[in-house]
């Protein structure tokens, strides 16, 4: 909440029944003071109407005065609160000092791009793009000394230097570092098709990403988390999701808006998921096994799920985690127990009991196959089935055979 406010600072004053006036604007991140150059005596400042009271000589000026630097600065935060930007109390100040704030910026057309994209991207997305506006706000202030770049300014050295800033201060990963450099990609990209900016100064960086191993979990894991029993039913309906998520690889977000009308009967009689990923927007169909429909079952009479309509009576993402590694602790499972692991671990698996890349792609709803083949790294699982060929082939004494299938 901003608020306005006038007050005397009597340290301040030539004595102790003497002190300037000041406007104090909160609500802006840090504080701030603005000096009217008004004096005055203890006597002649209201503090409850915060006006100069009218015995004094010069009370109907300095009033006038107050009340238009009040109707000045709230109007300035209301103009710029209704299109949108981001204020600062140095955006205030250089306001008032006349000086031209930058009318097509970096982050005003960051704070543009999320209310824009809002309805349309999940709220997984919508926040990460605002780490990227905070931590460009943490760069432009500690590494440019400004408050804001406008956008005809930004050049090739500015994302190097970011680049820099985001591993050094931030300590970021090679491949969150590569993220974030796309999603401002996709934001300069985003302000060149509005015409705020003539080309993105950025089209020709490229950032290096390194291979990573996804965690996943194998049967075994999952079968000990089927044989779980908690006295905690919120615990119970963590399990039960996570292991839906198992069975489906439906993201979090995906399972939390899954209804029952979602749910339709397939071509052979059985139970089929047809929905448009939240994410991507791709229409994907997920055939759901004999599991999957005990699940659904045992929730079908729960209040939430019979007021809402929705498939499981699911908590939000953080106390699901937060569950996950209580079940994770107790059975004592090495790998770290997280939605995306189950999504991970529905791919992983569905690759190793061979289940072609393209079917996979499309039960992920995947916009690209491509998206889709970073699970088709060979698994120890994998490698140690495939190799049973080769060991079969000798212990038969049959090597050209094994050849002829290898080839």
């Amino acid at each position: 909440m901003i608020t306005l406010n006038f007050y005397q600072l009597l340290s301040k004053g030539n004595g102790k029944d003497k002190g300037p006036i000041y406007l104090l604007v909160k609500g802006l991140g840090k504080r701030l003071n603005l000096s009217l150059h008004i004096v005055l005596n203890s006597k002649d400042w209201d503090k409850k109407k915060e006006r100069v009271k009218q015995q004094h000589p010069q009370s109907f000026y300095y009033n006038t005065k107050i009340t238009e630097l009040h109707n000045k600065v709230w109007s300035f935060i209301q103009n710029q609160t209704q299109m949108g930007k981001n204020i600062t109390t140095q955006d205030v100040k250089d306001y008032l000092n006349q000086k031209e704030l930058p009318k097509n910026s970096i982050l005003n057309t960051c704070e543009l791009f999320i209310i824009e994209h809002k309805p349309s991207l999940n709220n997984g997305t919508i926040r990460q793009y605002k780490v990227l506006k905070k931590k460009l706000s943490n760069f432009i202030t500690t590494q440019l000394h400004k408050t804001d770049i406008p956008l005809d300014e930004l050049n090739f050295s500015f994302i190097s230097k970011f680049k820099l800033h985001l591993d050094q201060h931030y300590k970021n990963h090679p491949n969150t570092i590569h993220k974030q450099i796309v999603r401002l990609n996709t934001i300069i990209n985003w302000s060149v098709k509005m015409d705020l900016l003539k080309e993105n100064p950025f089209k020709n960086f490229k950032v290096k990403t390194v291979p990573t191993v996804k965690r996943i979990l194998n049967h075994d894991d999952i079968k000990l988390i089927e044989s779980f029993e908690s006295n905690n039913i919120t615990t119970n309906i963590v399990r039960d999701t996570f292991l839906f998520m198992c069975y489906t690889g439906l993201s979090y977000s995906d399972l939390k808006k899954l209804t029952v009308n979602d749910i339709q009967t397939s071509i052979n009689g059985n139970k089929i998921i047809k929905i448009s990923r939240k994410k991507t927007n791709e229409y994907c169909m997920i055939p759901l096994i004999s599991k999957c429909i005990d699940i659904i079952n045992r929730y079908s009479s729960h209040p939430k799920v019979v007021n809402s309509g929705f498939v499981i009576p699911m908590i939000s993402n953080q106390k699901t985690n937060d569950h996950l590694l209580i079940i994770q602790n107790i059975l004592k499972i090495s790998k770290k127990m997280t939605c995306h692991v189950a999504r991970h671990s529905f791919a992983t698996i569905s690759l190793e009991l061979g289940v072609p890349m393209e079917t996979v792609s499309k039960l992920l709803g995947h916009s690209s196959i491509r998206t889709t083949q970073i699970y088709g790294k060979i698994t120890e699982t994998k490698l140690l089935k495939d190799f049973d060929l080769f060991e079969r082939g000798f212990s038969n004494n049959e090597p050209q055979q094994l050849l002829t299938k290898i080839i």
